[in-house]
């Protein structure tokens, strides 16, 4: 019999115990929403899809956590798979049309769609998504299951990918920062 190999597989670690029960919580109950997460931002100002594309994709290849899966079925011990790369799909909606009442409405349809949607854990439970509510006026929408990560990772990814996104627009190389390695913190927990 031969043995297939993931190329794709850079680690593969146990569940923090804060995971597991996140986990058995989503097995009791998949479409339930317990620990969905989404954030909303707005932001003005002209962005190039091209930069926002390549910043986020540059914050998923310096975290781990953004790139990981969660494996459970037929193993004693669930556990956490970091992929060694991950390109996101992120979703662009146009709502330039006139009018406050419709873009509201559009704006709500999107993020009330993304709840219903779930994750399925054994996928990277993490999204983005970017309107354009007026010519210069957006709306940021991250969402992700909170066994990834929790609400104070928010500002560090958000300005990781800030910075990726200013250096991109203006030429600039990327500076990787110095970071610890998700493993070293699944074994500190």
């Amino acid at each position: 019999m031969k043995k297939t190999i993931n190329k794709n597989i850079e680690n593969i670690l146990a569940l923090t115990p804060m995971q597991k029960g996140m986990l058995f919580h989503y097995l009791i109950n998949k479409q339930g929403g317990q620990y969905y997460e989404q954030l909303s931002l707005r932001i003005s100002g002209e962005i190039n899809k091209q930069c926002f594309k390549k910043a986020w994709n540059w914050v998923i290849a310096i975290n781990e956590l953004l790139r990981t899966r969660f494996e459970w079925e037929k193993l004693e011990n669930p556990i956490q798979i970091v992929q060694k790369e991950h390109i996101l799909q992120t979703e662009f909606y146009n709502f330039l049309k006139p009018g406050i009442k419709v873009w509201k409405k559009c704006l709500e349809n999107v993020k009330n769609k993304d709840i219903e949607k779930k994750f399925d854990l054994r996928e990277i439970p993490f999204r983005v998504k970017l309107c354009q509510l007026e010519k210069y006026k957006y709306e940021l929408i991250i969402s992700n299951h909170h066994i990834l990560y929790d609400g104070w990772s928010n500002g560090i990814i958000l300005k990781e990918f800030f910075d990726a996104y200013n250096d991109l627009s203006n030429g600039k190389k990327f500076v990787k920062p110095a970071k610890i390695k998700y493993k070293e913190f699944i074994k500190w927990n």
